[in-house]
C-alpha cells in the first residue's frame, strides 16, 4: 500500500526582491489547513481507507508498513497502517516556530523506533509500538534552505553541522533504539579545502555512504570513516541528488561555482566498476577512407572565404572584405532539424545537421546540395577547411577528414582510447566525443576528446597531421595535478575557482592553444593552471598580459541564455554568487562576441548588471581589446568595513574618489517657462534613494524633479519661495511615470503612473527665464529645491517632456499607459525620446543638451539615458531605499548570495558606443566597417515584468508567454546590420525565423544564415 495527502499549492507568493530568500524563510510557512489522508492498495489501486480534516506538517508522513507516523504541528501521531486506527499519539513535541516553504520536521521509521528531529536543535527516539520517548539527543543544522537531516545508514542514526562554511562536519552515528553514540568523525580531507554553504538541499544516502553537498558531491564512507571529495559535480536547487539503480544522479542547476570545471544538465554517474575495452593502437585507431591516396583539390582557403568556426583560429567572427553592393536573398535551402553554426570555403557552404550526424555542402553561390557524410553520432559544430579536405570532430569520438568536393572519407582516427558508449542527448555517443570545429593551424589538427577531466579518465588533447592523419600529440589531462601528480586537480582550487577541467572548441592566437582560459603549448602541456586567486574580485580582474584571448567561460556551443553566463576578451573568469560578473567590470565581455585587430564588438549586460541578479538587459557594443588601466579592489568582491576602508586609503577602485557626474545640459537661452502653467514629465528606473531627474534654475526661480528617501517630488520655486508636491511613499522597483504640473490656478500636482500621488499650492508661476539651464541627471550650482538633497540622480531615463501647459488627468492617464507622447510636432518645450543616443528634441527643433559621461540602456521604450555613479555601478532601488528595521539591521546575513545582491554594479571597461539592442543577439559576424547581429524580438523590459509580478499583474504573464515563444523561435528574428564608427543601424531585414546559436557566416561579400526552422540562407546578389 501507499499513502499520501494532498498538497495546497502556493497561490498568493508574489516576489518583491530579487534576493526573497528571507521572505520564503519570514513570510510563507506550512498554512495549517486540515487535508486528507489516503491509503491506497499499491498492486490494484483500491482505496483502502481515508481520514478527513487531518492536519499533516509537509514531508512528515512516513511508514514501513506496519505504522504510519506524521506530525500534525504539535505532536506525532501514529495509526496503524491497514486500517487507519489511532495508535497513539506523543507527548508535545518541540519544532521551529515557523515550518517555512523549504522546512519540514524529519520523521522516519527504522524497525521498531521512530526518529524524529524538529529543527530545535534537539533529536529523539520512540518506540513505534507505543510511542514511548526511548531517548534524546543533539541535532546539529544542516542541509541549507531546506530540511535538515536525519538519516539511517548501517544500522545508525547520523547527523553533521554542515549548513556553514565554518560548519565541523563532524558525524555521529546513534544506535537508533537507544541513542548511544557509536561513531563519530570528522572530515578528513586536505588542508585549505573550501568549504561553502551547503547546497540548497538535504543530503541523501545509501547503506555505506552519506551523500552531503558542503560544496560539490561528497561521499562519506561510514566504515571507512573518510570523506571523497567531488566539488565539480553538485545536484539539482532543492531538490539535490538521487542514488538509485547504482547510480548517482545529479541534476541541472544555476549554480556558478567553478564555472569552467564544473558539471551542467543531468548527469547519471557511476563508480567505473565494468572493464574498458581494450585500448587499441595508433594503428589501429587510424583508418583510410575511399578516398585515401585519391588526387585532392590541393588548394588553400580563399581570403575571402570562411573556412572555420567564427571564421579564424582565434574565434574572431570577423573578415576583413567588403560586403555585396545588393545584400539582397539570393537563395534559401530547407536542409531541415537543428543546424550548427557554418563554415564557407572553396565554393562550398558547409553546415552541421546535428541530430542527423549529417554534413551537408551546398553551392555557395546557388545553394544547390552538393553532397552529404553521415558520421557515426552528432555533429555538434561546423568543419574546417583546409588545402582542399574538410575536417571535423564527432560525438562518436572519431575525427574525420574528408575530400571536400564530394566528401568521401579519407581517413578518420579515433580520438577516444577504446570504443565505450553511453546516453547522451538521446543519442549513444562515445564517453569521449569530440566537437566537431577543430582546430586547424598549420596543416595539423587540434582537438579535444573527452567530457571533464574527472570523467571517464579525463581529456584527452590530441595533434594530427591532416595530410596523413597521423597522430603527433596525445597528452591526457585527467583528475590528477598537472604539476603534482600526487595529489588531486581539484586540491588547486581557491574558494570557489577551479582549473579548467570541461571540453569547448579549441581557439589559438597563433603562439598558444587555449581550451576556455586554459593555456596549451604545442606539446599538449598545460601552462599557467589556475585560478590566479580565491578572491572573486581578483580572479575576474586579472586581465592584463599577453595570452588575451576571445573566449565563453561555459562553453562557445552554450545557448541556454544562461544568465551567468558570457563571453569575454581577456585571460580569466571568476566563479561563485560574488564572481561570475567579475570578469565584465574589467575587460570586454558580452554573450557574443566579434573582435578586429583593435576592438571588441558585442551583446553585454548593462553597466548595473555586472552584479548578482536575476533581471537582465542588454546593449550593442564596441569597446578597445586592450583592458582598463584600474588596479583590482580586493573588496570589491565583499568584505566588511575595514577591508573598504583599506581600499579607499588605498586610492583603489573601491575609494569613492569622483566628484564629476553624468549629466545632460541644455542651452538656457532657449528654453523660458516662465510666466506660464508647466507640465515636466518622464519615465524613470532609478537606482539611488536620493537624486535629481531633472533641475531648470536655482535659488531665485525654476522647477525641479526630483527624488528622496525613494519619494519623487515637483518642486517649483517663484520670487526666492519654493512649494514642492510630494509622493508619501516610496516608489516600488521598476520603471514608473513620474509627472509634476503647476495649474493654472498655481496649484502642484505631481502624478505617479497616471495617479495624482499629491497636491499642494505654488508660490506662483516661475518669474523669469532662468538663467541656469535645464540639467538632467545632476543638480549642480545652487539650487531650485532642498528635496532630493541635491544628490545626483543615478538610473535610467526616457520619454523627458517640458510642457507650456498644465496637462490633464487624462493626459496623465495616456502617457502612463504607454502612449509615445515623444513626437514631432506635440507642442511641447523640448521633448525627448534618446532613441538617437542623443538628448535631441524630438519635437523638430535645433535644440541638442550636451551629454557628459551618460551611457545609453534599453530604455522604457526604445533607447533610454543612463546616470551611473562614477567608478561604480548602481544598486537596485528595491535594495537601496528599503531600510531594515532596527533588529533586522543588527543580525548577520546568513545568505552570502542575498548578501552579493547588495553589491553594487557597474563596469571599468569604455565603450567607444553603445545602443539598444531590440533583440536577443543569438548570432554576430562581421564585415569590413558592418557588424551583424540577429535574433528573436525582444519585447520585454525585465525589470517592468518583475515590477508587474511583484504587483500580482495577471497579464504580464501572456506577455511573458509571447517572450517565451520569441526565444523559441516562434515570433520570426531581425537581422541588424550597425555601422563599427557609431553603431548606427544602417538596415533592419525581419526573418522569419531567427539564426541558430552563432549561426552566420561571411563570404566573398555574402552573408549565410543558418535559422532555427532548418533553413540556410544566403544574402548577396551578384
Amino acid at each position: 500500500m501507499f499513502f499520501f495527502h494532498r498538497i495546497i499549492p502556493l497561490k498568493d507568493y508574489a516576489p518583491k526582491l530579487q534576493s526573497d530568500q528571507g521572505r520564503v524563510q519570514n513570510e510563507y510557512e506550512w498554512d495549517r489547513k486540515p487535508r486528507a489522508l489516503v491509503a491506497v492498495d499499491a498492486n490494484t489501486g483500491k482505496l483502502l481507507w481515508k481520514k478527513e480534516n487531518t492536519m499533516i506538517a509537509p514531508i512528515t508522513l512516513a511508514s514501513e508498513g506496519q505504522h504510519v507516523v506524521y506530525f500534525d504541528g504539535e505532536k506525532l501521531i501514529c495509526l496503524e497502517a491497514k486500517s487507519g486506527a489511532p495508535k497513539w499519539n506523543s507527548a508535545p513535541e518541540q519544532t521551529r516556530k515557523l515550518l517555512e516553504y523549504n522546512f519540514g520536521p524529519r520523521v522516519l521509521i527504522t524497525g521498531n523506533t521512530v526518529l524524529y528531529a524538529g529543527g530545535d536543535g534537539a533529536e529523539k527516539g520512540l518506540d513505534a509500538e507505543t510511542g514511548k520517548e526511548l531517548w534524546k539527543a543533539p541535532h546539529e543544522k544542516s542541509g541549507y534552505r531546506s530540511p535538515e537531516d536525519l538519516i539511517v545508514a548501517g544500522g545508525l542514526v547520523w547527523n553533521a553541522p554542515t549548513t556553514n562554511s565554518n560548519s565541523s562536519g563532524e558525524f555521529i552515528g546513534r544506535d537508533p533504539r537507544t541513542g548511544e553514540e557509536k561513531k563519530q568523525f570528522s572530515p578528513d580531507v586536505p588542508a585549505g579545502t573550501y568549504w561553502f554553504h551547503h547546497r540548497c538541499y538535504i543530503a541523501k544516502a545509501t547503506e555505506d555512504y552519506i551523500i552531503p553537498s558542503r560544496t560539490g558531491i561528497e561521499y562519506v564512507d561510514i566504515n571507512k570513516e573518510h570523506w571523497d571529495l567531488n566539488h565539480w559535480v553538485r545536484g539539482a536547487c532543492l531538490y539535490g541528488v538521487l542514488p538509485a539503480n547504482g547510480l548517482t544522479y545529479a541534476g541541472p542547476h544555476d549554480c556558478a561555482c567553478y564555472p569552467e570545471a564544473k558539471l551542467f544538465g543531468i548527469n547519471a554517474l557511476s563508480i567505473n566498476t565494468s572493464p574498458y575495452p581494450a585500448l587499441r593502437t595508433d594503428e589501429q585507431r587510424l583508418e583510410h577512407g575511399p578516398a585515401w591516396g585519391q588526387p585532392v583539390e590541393d588548394k588553400p582557403s580563399d581570403p575571402l572565404d570562411w573556412p572555420a568556426y567564427r571564421h579564424d583560429s582565434e574565434r574572431s567572427g570577423y573578415s576583413d572584405q567588403p560586403l555585396a553592393d545588393d545584400l539582397g536573398k539570393a537563395w534559401d535551402v530547407d536542409v531541415g532539424g537543428k543546424l550548427t553554426a557554418m563554415t564557407v570555403a572553396g565554393g562550398r557552404a558547409y553546415v552541421s545537421q546535428i541530430d542527423a550526424h549529417t554534413l551537408h555542402a551546398l553551392d555557395a553561390v546557388t545553394g544547390k546540395p552538393l553532397w552529404h557524410f553521415i558520421a557515426g553520432s552528432r555533429i555538434d559544430s561546423p568543419p574546417t577547411f583546409w588545402q582542399g579536405r574538410v575536417v571535423f570532430g564527432g560525438m562518436d569520438g572519431w575525427v574525420y577528414c574528408l575530400r571536400a568536393t564530394d566528401g568521401a572519407l579519407i581517413w578518420r582516427f579515433q580520438a577516444a582510447p577504446c570504443s565505450r558508449q553511453h546516453g547522451a542527448f538521446e543519442e549513444i555517443e562515445s564517453v569521449w566525443p569530440v566537437h566537431g570545429s577543430v582546430l586547424v593551424e598549420n596543416g595539423v589538427a587540434n582537438l579535444v576528446a573527452g567530457r571533464s577531466c574527472f570523467l571517464d579518465g579525463g581529456l584527452r588533447f590530441i595533434r594530427l597531421d591532416i595530410a596523413t592523419g597521423k597522430k603527433l600529440v596525445e597528452e591526457v589531462y585527467d583528475d590528477k595535478d598537472p604539476e603534482d601528480p600526487t595529489r588531486s586537480l581539484q586540491e588547486r582550487h581557491k574558494t570557489l575557482q577551479m582549473p579548467v577541467a570541461l571540453n569547448d572548441v579549441l581557439s589559438s592566437d597563433g603562439k598558444t592553444i587555449y581550451l576556455r582560459s586554459q593555456k596549451i603549448g604545442l606539446d599538449g602541456k598545460r601552462v599557467d593552471v589556475g585560478p590566479v586567486s580565491g578572491n572573486a574580485a581578483e580572479q575576474g580582474g586579472a586581465q592584463k598580459g599577453e595570452g588575451r584571448h576571445l573566449f565563453a567561460p561555459m562553453g562557445f556551443l552554450d545557448d541556454t541564455w544562461f544568465h551567468r553566463s558570457y563571453w569575454i576578451f581577456g585571460k580569466n573568469f571568476a566563479g561563485g554568487h560574488n564572481g561570475y560578473f567579475q570578469a565584465g567590470k574589467y575587460t570586454p565581455e558580452g554573450r557574443i562576441l566579434v573582435s578586429d585587430d583593435k576592438n571588441v564588438y558585442g551583446y553585454s549586460r548593462l553597466p548595473q548588471y555586472y552584479r548578482w541578479t536575476t533581471t537582465m538587459e542588454h546593449q550593442l557594443f564596441s569597446a578597445s581589446k586592450e583592458p582598463p588601466d584600474v588596479v583590482v579592489d580586493p573588496a570589491s568582491a565583499g568584505g566588511g568595513p575595514a577591508k573598504k576602508k583599506e581600499a579607499a586609503a588605498a586610492g583603489k577602485p573601491g575609494a569613492k574618489t569622483a566628484t564629476v557626474h553624468p549629466s545632460v545640459k541644455f542651452d538656457a537661452a532657449k528654453i523660458d517657462p516662465s510666466g506660464k502653467p508647466l507640465t515636466v514629465e518622464a519615465w524613470i528606473l532609478p537606482d539611488g534613494a536620493d537624486g535629481v531627474i531633472a533641475q531648470h534654475g536655482g535659488s531665485n526661480t525654476g522647477y525641479a524633479l526630483a527624488l528622496q528617501e525613494g519619494r519623487p517630488g515637483f518642486s517649483v520655486r517663484s520670487a526666492k519661495e519654493v512649494a514642492t508636491a510630494e509622493a508619501a511613499r516610496p516608489l516600488d522597483q521598476g520603471w514608473h511615470h513620474i509627472a509634476g504640473v503647476l495649474t493654472e490656478k498655481k496649484k502642484l500636482l505631481l502624478y505617479v503612473d497616471g495617479d495624482l500621488a499629491a497636491e499642494t499650492g505654488a508660490p506662483g508661476f516661475i518669474t523669469r527665464r532662468p538663467n541656469q539651464g535645464l540639467v538632467l541627471g545632476d543638480a549642480p550650482g545652487s539650487r531650485v529645491s532642498d528635496f532630493g538633497n541635491g544628490a545626483p540622480y543615478t538610473g535610467l531615463l526616457d520619454q523627458f517632456a517640458v510642457w507650456a501647459k498644465a496637462l490633464g488627468a487624462g493626459d496623465m492617464v495616456e502617457h502612463a499607459n504607454g502612449a509615445n507622447y515623444i513626437k514631432r510636432g506635440n507642442g511641447a518645450l523640448v521633448a525627448c525620446s534618446f532613441d538617437s543616443g542623443t538628448a535631441a528634441d524630438d519635437d523638430g527643433g535645433t535644440l541638442i543638451g550636451a551629454m557628459s559621461g551618460v551611457e545609453i540602456g534599453k530604455g522604457k521604450v526604445g533607447s533610454a539615458l543612463w546616470f551611473r555613479e562614477p567608478g561604480g555601478g548602481p544598486s537596485v532601488l528595491a535594495d537601496s531605499t528599503q531600510k531594515p528595521a532596527a533588529d533586522e539591521a543588527k543580525k548577520p546575513v546568513g545568505d552570502q548570495e542575498q548578501a552579493s545582491a547588495k553589491v553594487g554594479g557597474g563596469s571599468f571597461v569604455v565603450h567607444q558606443w553603445n545602443t539598444h539592442s531590440p533583440v536577443f543577439a543569438r548570432a554576430m559576424a562581421m564585415a569590413k566597417g558592418t557588424v551583424f547581429v540577429s535574433g528573436p524580438p525582444d519585447t520585454i523590459d525585465e525589470e517592468y515584468a518583475f515590477q508587474r509580478m511583484s504587483q500580482k499583474d495577471p497579464a504580464i504573464y501572456k506577455d511573458l508567454e509571447e517572450e517565451d515563444a520569441a526565444l523559441d523561435g516562434k515570433s520570426g528574428g531581425s537581422l541588424l546590420a550597425l555601422k563599427t564608427d557609431k553603431g548606427d543601424i544602417s538596415s533592419d531585414v525581419k526573418l522569419d525565423s531567427p539564426p541558430v546559436w552563432d549561426g552566420m557566416a561571411i563570404a566573398a561579400g555574402r552573408l549565410y544564415v543558418a535559422s532555427v526552422n532548418g533553413k540556410v540562407t544566403c544574402y548577396g546578389r551578384k
